[in-house]
């Protein structure tokens, strides 16, 4: 924080004079979107707002907010990121995978297949120099971020087999989350064997709906969503990529309020943040997850080294960028500290039996 020194002369001058009356705060409302569905968290961090700004500050929220031509899709993600930006929405939430179509640049290396393998590096990344560097790069793009905070740990799962070995990737469509063909979630698909495919929505009704052949997801959300008699099949070991999130405001918007608004949201935003700084053990999830019927593959120690070996070509890639070979190394490093995956101990009953399931 700034810190203002008053001058002797300045002083004697306030000294002699009566003080100014109390600042107007003119009373504003903001739009607050998500391209999903508006959480808990979303809408406690609008609550506090709303009583810290002592009523100036009002939201109207936009839930599922899509393009318009009202149509829900993947990339929806992406163009709300620039209609905040355009100022067509003041305030939202978004993630590193939007930094390509707004012009960020050196942060493709967070979602590096099976680096960060557990909450402990995820949150290391979100309170850490990686974090201070994600924040700072908005600057300039139009949007001010107003917190940073974990999001999920993502596995692989599809309808029919779950995806244990590069064998099981091979000649299906997988489902990837990027704004570009050229992204980490593309390439990574390529590099087991698969075919990126960027369609759909709902990841748990179009698999039962056969719109492609498998994706990744957080278990929270297979919980969440359910599942039927053909999936979806996650695999118990196998962590793909961490997602971490910001809630962001256009930065002209966030210039024109008074002080205090600005500061009732930049302290609502970090007490929001701080409420989910601790991501879910996914073996807490296992429960939840079992409950569906949905059921957990576990990939051999062969296998989930061909996994690994399978994705070099995408480090190579990386590596090819100075920003991002940079990256990958302190994330690396990250992992290196934190080396124990995140995985679940499949609960009795709740392992994938291709006697039954397959």
């Amino acid at each position: 924080m700034r810190r203002f020194i008053a001058l002797p002369v300045a002083i004697a001058a306030l000294t002699s004079c009566s003080a100014p009356p109390p600042a107007v705060v003119e009373p504003v409302e903001l739009t607050f979107a998500s391209w999903v569905f508006i959480s808990p968290e979303q809408q406690a961090f609008m609550d506090d707002v709303e009583e810290t700004s002592g009523g100036t500050i009002a939201f109207a929220p936009i839930e599922n907010w899509t393009e318009p031509d009202g149509v829900e899709k993947l990339g929806d993600e992406f163009t709300m990121a620039q209609a905040i930006i355009d100022g067509e929405i003041d305030a939202g939430w978004t993630s590193t995978r939007s930094f390509p179509a707004i012009g960020i640049d050196g942060f493709r290396a967070i979602e590096a297949p099976f680096v960060i393998q557990n909450p402990a590096g995820l949150e290391e990344i979100i309170s850490g120099p990686i974090g201070e560097a994600a924040l700072a790069a908005f600057d300039g793009s139009g949007l001010t971020p107003l917190s940073i905070y974990p999001g999920t740990l993502r596995f692989p799962l599809t309808a029919g087999h779950p995806l244990l070995e590069p064998a099981d990737w091979a000649g299906k469509e997988i489902l990837y989350y990027a704004p570009t063909e050229d992204s980490v979630q593309a390439r990574t698909v390529q590099a087991l064997g698969g075919t990126p495919v960027a369609t759909g929505l709902h990841i748990i009704d179009d698999l039962n709906d056969d719109l492609y052949g498998g994706g990744a997801d957080s278990l929270g959300d297979i919980a969440a969503d359910g599942a039927t008699a053909r999936g979806p099949y996650p695999t118990s070991n196998v962590i793909l990529w961490p997602t971490v999130l910001f809630s962001v405001i256009n930065t002209a918007k966030f210039e024109s309020l008074h002080d205090s608004q600005r500061a009732a949201l930049t302290a609502a935003a970090q007490r929001a943040a701080e409420a989910v700084a601790t991501v879910e053990p996914s073996q807490s999830l296992a429960g939840p997850v079992c409950s569906t019927s949905a059921r957990f593959g576990t990939s051999t120690p062969g296998q989930l080294a061909a996994l690994r070996d399978a994705v070099r070509p995408v480090y190579d890639w990386l590596e090819d960028d100075p920003a991002e070979a940079a990256l990958l190394s302190d994330l690396q490093d990250i992992a290196n500290a934190h080396p124990d995956p995140d995985i679940v101990n499949v609960p009795d009953g709740c392992a994938w039996d291709p006697a039954v399931q397959g």
